[in-house]
């Protein structure tokens, strides 16, 4: 189940995406709608809608409603009756940015800190 919040908001230009969002009770209308995301819009929330990588990290959570498109769909702007005919279940990740060598780093330094403090 989706957490319904006023951290929600949804990133996509389907208006009838957004229709069927509502249908189903996942959002209401006053839920934001935007077409195209900045790290500021994501971060921290709860977004419905797909992100590049770069940004779902940034969110707290990702809900997908996977679409199966096809090729005559790519492009148009859905209509909720199309979009109920196409529309699986939704899917909710949460994306953690891995960086290895950033990680070493802070690892080191906090074993750093760590003997200076304690003196071992």
């Amino acid at each position: 189940m989706i957490a319904r919040t006023r951290e929600t908001i949804v990133v996509t230009r389907h208006s009838g995406l957004v229709a069927y969002l509502v249908e189903q009770g996942l959002i209401d209308e006053d839920t934001p709608v935007i077409e195209h995301a900045t790290e500021e819009d994501v971060a921290g929330r709860h977004v419905i809608g797909v992100l590049p990588m770069h940004l779902a990290a940034l969110a707290e959570s990702v809900t997908e409603v996977p679409l199966a498109l096809t090729p005559a769909d790519r492009g148009a702007d859905l209509p909720v009756e199309r979009v109920r005919e196409i529309a699986g279940d939704p899917v909710t990740y949460e994306i953690d940015r891995y960086e290895p060598e950033a990680q070493r780093r802070r690892e080191r330094q906090r074993r750093r800190r760590h003997k200076n403090e304690t003196g071992s």
